[in-house]
Parts: structure tokens; sequence; C-alpha cells
């Protein structure tokens, strides 16, 4: 039975090919692209089917929309064969997939040089649907703001690329940033040339070096503009929020100058420490002070205990200096000093801690003594004393009284007095105990049975201490004269005669001494 039934098939075939004559056609193909190398197959059928082989000629045509070489890949003249008892036949065509955005696309190709048979349909459309979209960004940028003038580039981006161009309107917005102060206010229209997947554009920055908290402003896109054979819903806009954030790179020092000033001799006087601000800052800043003892005490009666706040207003640089009242005297004493400390740094909110230095170094305010006495003495006369030693005081003065210790350096001199016969050299230091006004220097004078003239040394003065302008000299030397008290033996003239009276008396002096003996 099963070989009646192919020879009966056999049979009608022949029967047919001798009866009919086969039409031969090929169809549409429709498709999406892809991202990458598809075929497209192309169906070349036969009607009724042939009992031998058939044989046509297929190729692509230069004509479509779709380009060889970037949509598809052209085919040059090749065979294709349906085989004997087959009613259809696929032959591909290449196309070459991509992720632009684009319209659809088209191709042709054709049939040709049948082996048997009549082609009925020749040429059929391949179609290259789009399968692509595209979104529309722009991403946020953040950035140092900067001293001076400067821009912030950003970028419209696709997703894909679009084939055609593409515009769309950017426009700013203030935000904590705000125009012109902070940047230039931004409305224009960013095209996107066919095929390019991005486009810069800039926003003028407006640095300065206020320290400030950080600070942004928004872009927003609009007006979307795409090629009129692209369909609307394959290229939109980003609903992300586009912000430019200005970031505080500026800093700022607190300083406050040590001072000094003097003393006085009365009442109250106020030591101005100025303080200053290096950068401006965005609000107000304020800081603490208070007042600590050191060589100058509150209790000492020196100065006054000071505390209170300093406050800059936004964007200033100045503030009112700190003011520390001083108690005047007449004491001599040394310069003297206190500290004031800083602290308790106030800052608006948004400005980060470390962007605003307080000095921590100690703040010094010394108060010079203005206050001096002077050392004297004066000249003195004294008298020897005959074949001995008599002392004698030189009185040394202080002008006022001090409250610190004060000392100076003495020592003799030689002028026509000479030391070891006339006197004893000396040299040492005084000291005024606190509130001592007066020392004195004993002076031992040498006496001998010499008829002489009155005869000098001077008392030297030096190094005093303090040192001046505390203390000084006022009398760095004084003169000690030592007058003669030995009385004078007239001596007579004498002849020969009186020569031979004066020998005799001294040999009668000379006998009777040694008979006491």
């Amino acid at each position: 039975m099963r070989i009646f039934k192919i020879c009966t098939v056999a049979l009608l075939a022949s029967f047919g090919s001798f009866a009919f004559a086969q039409n031969i056609a090929i169809s549409n193909v429709s498709q999406a692209e892809g991202n990458a190398a598809s075929n497209f197959q192309f169906q070349v059928s036969v009607n009724p089917v042939s009992a031998t082989d058939i044989t046509v000629q297929f190729e692509t045509l230069a004509t479509g929309s779709a380009t060889a070489g970037s949509d598809y890949t052209a085919v040059a003249a090749r065979t294709v064969t349906i085989p004997a008892n087959t009613a259809t036949v696929n032959t591909a065509v290449s196309v070459l997939g991509d992720t632009i955005v684009e319209a659809a696309e088209t191709f042709e190709v054709r049939i040709s040089a049948a082996s048997a048979g009549t082609i009925v349909t020749s040429q059929a459309l391949g179609t290259i649907n789009n399968d692509d979209s595209s979104t529309l960004s722009i991403a946020s940028i953040t950035q140092a703001e900067g001293n001076a003038a400067n821009n912030m580039s950003f970028a419209v981006t696709l997703s894909n690329a679009v084939q055609g161009a593409v515009s769309v309107r950017v426009t700013s917005a203030d935000g904590t940033a705000v125009a012109p102060s902070d940047y230039l206010a931004f409305n224009q229209v960013v095209n996107i040339a066919s095929g390019a997947l991005t486009q810069n554009f800039t926003v003028a920055i407006v640095g300065d070096s206020m320290v400030e908290a950080t600070e942004q402003f928004t872009l927003a896109m609009s007006n979307l503009v795409i090629p009129a054979s692209i369909t609307p819903a394959n290229v939109i806009l980003s609903a992300n929020p586009i912000t430019g954030t200005l970031n505080n790179d500026d800093s700022a020092a607190i300083t406050v100058a040590s001072a000094s000033i003097a003393e006085g001799n009365s009442g109250t006087t106020p030591l101005n420490f100025a303080v200053s601000l290096s950068n401006p800052i965005q609000g107000a800043v304020s800081f603490s002070f208070q007042s600590v003892d050191g060589t100058a005490t509150v209790a000492d009666n020196d100065y006054q205990a000071a505390t209170g706040t300093v406050s800059f207003a936004s964007n200033s640089t100045t503030a009112t200096p700190i003011a520390v009242n001083v108690l005047g005297d007449t004491r001599l004493e040394n310069s003297e000093t206190f500290q004031v400390t800083l602290g308790n740094l106030q800052l608006p909110a948004g400005i980060a801690a470390a962007s605003v230095q307080l000095q921590t170094a100690p703040v010094v305010g010394t108060i010079s003594n203005d206050d001096a006495i002077t050392i004297s003495s004066a000249n003195l006369r004294v008298t020897e004393a005959d074949g001995g030693t008599g002392t004698f005081p030189l009185n040394v003065t202080l002008s006022a009284p001090s409250a610190l210790p004060v000392s100076v350096n003495f020592a003799t001199q030689n002028l026509t007095a000479q030391a070891g016969f006339d006197y004893v050299a000396q040299s040492g230091v005084l000291t005024f105990a606190p509130g001592q006004l007066q020392q004195q220097i004993q002076l031992q004078i040498v006496g001998d049975l010499r008829d002489e003239t009155d005869e000098t040394f001077a008392v030297n003065f030096s190094n005093a201490t303090p040192a001046a302008p505390l203390v000084s000299l006022q009398t760095p030397s004084v003169t000690i004269t030592i007058g003669d008290t030995d009385a004078v033996i007239p001596v007579p003239s004498l002849n020969l005669f009186g020569l031979m009276l004066m020998l005799l008396m001294f040999g009668a002096i000379g006998m009777w001494t040694q008979r006491r003996n």
C-alpha cells in the first residue's frame, strides 16, 4: 500500500508539472532591528511545487531608506535553490542592529533568472523597525566655589544616540545659591548633533572669599525637539532633579592682637585688644573672652577683671576691640602681664566648624611700668686721723620708695689719693630693700703725720638694678676729699754754727733715750 501511495504522488506531481506552470514569488519581511547583527529571512515560494529543483538569482537593491554597510549587509546576486517538491525556501539578509534611535528603515531585494516557472513577484521590502529609545538627562555637579569667576560645566546626555538633531531648553532656578551673587542665571537651548550622545554647556559661577554654607541652584529641561521621523515616545526627558552644588572652599581666622599700655599714676585706662577676621562670614559670628591673672593680678589692683562677648556682623571683618581697664599707681615695679583667653565660638547654621579658626595662642596684655627713681649721693670731705684709720659713712639715697629690691654696684677709684696709703680700696653692692630709702658705704681713711695738701679719690656707681629707665644714676660718681691735719714745723735758716748746735742737741737726745732703755 505504501509503495502505491508514493508512486501515486510521484505520478500526480509529474502530471502537474506538465499540466500547470509554476509561479515563483518572494515575500516582504518586517521585524525589529535588534542591537546586534541578525538575519531577515525572505521567503521564496513556488506554486504549485515542482518535481524538479528550481533556481533563482537573489540580490539586494541599492534602494530604500536603509543604508548598505551600516544598516544591513548588501548581497550580490547569488543562487537560491527551491528543492523539488518544496513549496518555500528562506534566504537571509544580515541586518546590522544598533542602539541608535531612528525611524523605520527599508531596503529592497530581488529575485530573477528562474530556471523554470514564472516569477510573479520579483521584489520584496525589508522593513527594519526601530526598537531603541533614549532618555535625555543632565547629571548634577558639585564643585568648589572658588575665589574668582569660574564655570560649572554640565552635560546634556542621551542614553542612546538619535538619528537627527535633538534640542532642549535648560533653565536655572535659585536655591540656597542666588543669582547673580552666587552664579549667573542660565536660560538657553542646548543642541545635540545627530548621532552624538552629549553636549556640554556652562553656568557661570561668581566665586568669592566669603566663608559660607554649601549652596545649590537647580536646572530644569523643557521644550524637547526631536526629528519628525522619530516616535515621540522613544525620546524622553529624565525626571531626575538637576542641581549645581557650590561647596565652600574658604576659611577664616579670628585673631586678637596682644597689646600694651603705660600704667599711669592713677585712675583707670582701657587697654584695647584689636579683634580681626581674615575673611567675611555669611552670618553673624561671636566668641567669648575672659581675663586671667599673670604677673599682673586683680588682687594687687593692677587691672580690673573682664569678661564678655565679641560679635562680627554678617559679611563684616571688624568688631569692637576687647577692653580691659588698667589701674594706675606710682609704685616702681616691673612691667606686668595678664592674659585674655578666647572660647565658645558660635557660627551660623550651615557653616562648617573646620572653616573658622579661633585663635588659641595666648593674648597677652602688658602693663608697662612708667614710674622711675634715681640713686644719688653727695661729695664728701673727711679729715684724716694722725697715724690711724678713720671710718666715715657715705650716704646713698633713693629718690622715692620702691616696691622692688634695688641694688647698685660701687667701687673706689684713685684720684690724687692712693689706695693703701691714703684710704682703703672698696667695692661691692648696695641693696635697698622694698621701701628703704638710704644705705651707707663705710669709707676707711688712712691717717699719717705728713704735712700734705688735700687729696681726693672717687666712689663710682654702676649697674643699677632694675635697669633704666626704672632706676637710673643721678650721681654716677662722687668725690671724697681727705683734708690734712698735720702741723708744719718751721725750719730756721742754718749757718755753720747753728748746724753744729743742732747736731749736738740730737746727740744729747739719743743718749738720753739709750739711758731710759
